[in-house]
């Protein structure tokens, strides 16, 4: 094969894989919310700050999701691509790897949803309740409080950002106006300087 004949191949395995994982991603969008219902319940509830942030974090998990759903074939196609220039002892010993290394995947992600995951429970009373993101960067915490005088739930905040510099922060914390999700709150507060 000239070089020319190697990028073609090249260039067709990798559009196969691009064109895999944008169906892949299209199908994921579809189950989204069950998805990110299933990864947000070892730590209870997610507070978005940002108007378009609840958006972009189904985005992500639906491309996280379809890159996991196209990988068989992504690999198939860089199989395809490279075991062309392998000799045949070197293609045997590669693909008898094979299925340790699915079995190690499968133990790994199993582990990890199975034992780790569920570990998010309070240990603490330091621990919070919520994790305060923004832009997909944690910038705080929240905890659960009850008023001594009230007895109403409140949730106590810390945020540490640079833009607010060393300052004690007071904020409201309360339902968005015109959502209809329960879980979706609006961040209040009047900076002093």
């Amino acid at each position: 094969m000239t070089i020319v004949e190697h990028l073609e191949e090249l260039r067709t395995r990798l559009l196969i894989s691009l064109a895999a994982f944008v169906v892949a991603m299209l199908f994921s969008f579809l189950f989204v919310e069950p998805i990110l219902q299933l990864l947000i319940r070892p730590v209870g509830r997610v507070v978005f700050l940002a108007p378009t942030e609840a958006f972009f974090v189904r985005l992500r998990v639906a491309a996280l999701s379809g890159a996991f759903l196209s990988l068989p074939l992504v690999l198939y196609q860089v199989w395809r691509f490279v075991g062309v220039g392998l000799t045949p002892t070197e293609r045997r010993s590669t693909l008898s790897l094979l299925p340790f290394s699915l079995a190690l995947f499968v133990g790994g992600a199993a582990f990890a949803f199975f034992a780790i995951l569920p570990v998010g429970e309070k240990a603490s009373p330091n621990q919070p309740d919520y994790r305060v993101m923004s832009q997909g960067i944690e910038i705080g915490a929240g905890w659960l409080r009850k008023g001594q005088t009230s007895g109403k739930e409140y949730v106590s905040l810390s945020i540490a950002a640079p833009e607010f510099g060393a300052k004690t922060l007071y904020a409201n914390l309360g339902r968005a106006a015109g959502q209809s999700d329960p879980d979706v709150y609006a961040l209040i507060w009047s900076p002093q300087d």
